[in-house]
């Protein structure tokens, strides 16, 4: 099978139609040069190139060779520069796991950053909870995670994202949307939309503290793991629900949104986490030169 190097050496030739040139241009001596040009034409089972009076002469054979060993050449010292960039995480593919909260709030900012600061790496996104997140970072499926921490996650890296804040939804006709200054106590024994302990475990968690650091004890009619879905079933009168300030920015049409000062002081985390050791160039630097949000 013939090789690259002597293609190279052929389409040296016969763009030079002298072998001296040729040679030089290479830097090698002629005689391995010639014998480059007959190993070549041994594979290929024909005269390529034809000596003259006048200096070397192309072939029928040679002259369809050169335009197809040109594609090839190009086509192969493309493929090393891309390697090359993809080695070195100039280019390349990122799975990017989002929450669909954090989704609204920070994968936009992320989005806009990777197409200006880095065009030629690919963003694949994929929405899942935190906790499907985590187990998608272990088993390769994901290289970064917007998410929420967990208690028992400690071993990834990550950078923390900009706090949210709560805020609690209720509906329109209920008394409690016309208080001056409604406050965490005013939940007590109220029916409230719960997270889910298994799909939305932090908000879950997050929630459970509150409500004992105040003594209060809503009463759960429904739980849920999409805030989207929490939104709707205040819509419909189920009854409350302490939801991310950014989650609800848009319609109230149905809905009242309570500020509780009281709640400040519980802000919403999220975090960019990744695996240390993760071998995808790609991932650490689109990391490393990553602005805050």
């Amino acid at each position: 099978m013939f090789d690259f190097a002597q293609l190279r050496s052929f389409v040296a030739v016969a763009v030079e139609l002298h072998f001296g040139r040729a040679a030089e241009k290479l830097n090698m001596t002629q005689p391995a040069l010639s014998r480059q040009i007959q190993a070549l034409e041994r594979h290929v089972g024909d005269r390529l190139l034809a000596r003259t009076s006048r200096g070397v002469q192309l072939t029928p054979v040679g002259e369809q060779l050169l335009r197809d060993a040109r594609r090839v050449l190009a086509l192969a010292d493309e493929s090393l520069v891309n390697a090359r960039k993809v080695a070195e995480g100039i280019s390349g593919s990122v799975s990017v796991g989002f929450t669909s909260v954090v989704g609204q709030t920070h994968l936009p900012q992320l989005l806009t950053y990777a197409r200006d600061q880095h065009p030629d790496i690919d963003l694949h996104l994929h929405e899942m909870v935190t906790s499907d997140q985590l187990q998608g970072l272990e088993s390769g499926l994901i290289d970064l995670a917007m998410g929420r921490p967990l208690r028992d996650d400690n071993e990834h890296a990550y950078r923390a994202l900009p706090p949210d804040r709560l805020v609690v939804a209720v509906p329109e006709d209920w008394q409690l949307a016309s208080v001056a200054a409604p406050r965490v106590r005013d939940l007590h024994r109220r029916d409230l939309v719960m997270y889910n302990e298994h799909g939305a475990r932090y908000f879950h968690d997050h929630l459970v503290r509150i409500f004992s650091a105040f003594g209060v004890q809503p009463t759960y009619v429904q739980k849920v793991t999409q805030v989207a879905t929490m939104v709707a079933l205040v819509r419909a009168g189920l009854g409350a629900a302490v939801i991310p300030a950014s989650a609800h920015a848009g319609d109230r049409d149905g809905i009242a949104i309570l500020d509780l000062p009281e709640l400040d002081t519980y802000p919403v985390v999220a975090r960019l986490m990744w695996r240390s050791d993760s071998d995808n160039p790609a991932l650490h630097r689109f990391i490393s030169a990553l602005p805050e949000f």
